[in-house]
This record gives structure tokens, C-alpha cells and sequence, in this order.
């Protein structure tokens, strides 16, 4: 699926991991592919730039 949104020119992918407690936001797509990458963990804010919006991960509950 990130292909995909990459080549429909999403400018930014957001994948919540609740297994290990972990964000990952993709940006930049460009020729099927995001050029940008930054990871985090739960706790830490994620900024939309292309959004213009921030989501703050601190209440993101993990699987046991």
C-alpha cells in the first residue's frame, strides 16, 4: 500500500505499529517511492507539516 499512496502523490503516510509501540510517517513521494522517512515511539509527537497538524502519540494503548 505505500506504493501506491506514493504514487498517488500522497504527501504524507502515517503507519501506527501497536505491536511494538512505534509510528513511522512517510513523506515526499516522488516516482512511486517516499523520499522521507522519520520513526518514533509512542509518546512522542508526530508533526503533519503538510497537514499542518500534530498528533501527540502518548495516548496510543499497545497490544499486550
Amino acid at each position: 500500500m505505500v506504493t501506491w499512496y506514493a504514487d498517488a502523490g500522497i504527501p504524507a503516510y502515517l503507519l501506527i505499529d501497536p505491536r511494538d509501540g512505534t509510528w513511522t510517517l512517510r513523506t515526499a513521494p516522488r516516482d512511486g517511492e517516499f523520499q522521507g522517512s522519520l520513526r518514533g515511539r509512542f509518546g512522542e509527537s508526530v508533526q503533519l507539516t503538510a497537514l499542518g497538524a500534530k498528533i501527540a502519540t502518548d495516548g496510543f494503548v499497545r497490544y499486550a
